[in-house]
């Protein structure tokens, strides 16, 4: 076979598949539902890896959000414990005109 007719071969293929003429061709009908199930297959992993990668960015959205909650916990925690302390209870009741009693309070039972 000549270069002429190789060429000329060729291009009579490149049309034919421009033409779309090999979607008629028994082979291609016959793999046609395996080429489709390729391509649902491949768009289910696309959706699998998007849907993977925003429940990743959501997972660290969240972890921002504990974090900041936590560290609020803590210092509320923090000022609520020195809040309670008694050098503390006293300061903020004398300003209330109320002193601490010297003796420890009576319990008062009834004998009925």
């Amino acid at each position: 076979m000549g270069l002429k007719q190789r060429i000329k071969q060729s291009s009579r293929a490149a049309k034919e598949i421009l033409r779309g003429g090999f979607w008629g061709h028994p082979l291609v009908l016959r793999n046609l539902p395996f080429a489709g199930y390729l391509v649902l297959l491949s768009l289910l992993a696309i959706y699998g890896a998007h849907r993977a990668e925003d429940n990743v960015t959501h997972i660290d959205e969240l972890k921002v959000t504990y974090d900041e909650l936590e560290s609020e916990y803590l210092e509320s925690l923090s000022s609520l414990m020195t809040m309670g302390t008694e050098s503390s209870v006293k300061r903020r009741v004398k300003s209330l005109g109320l002193i601490a009693a010297d003796k420890a309070p009576i319990q008062i039972i009834n004998h009925e």
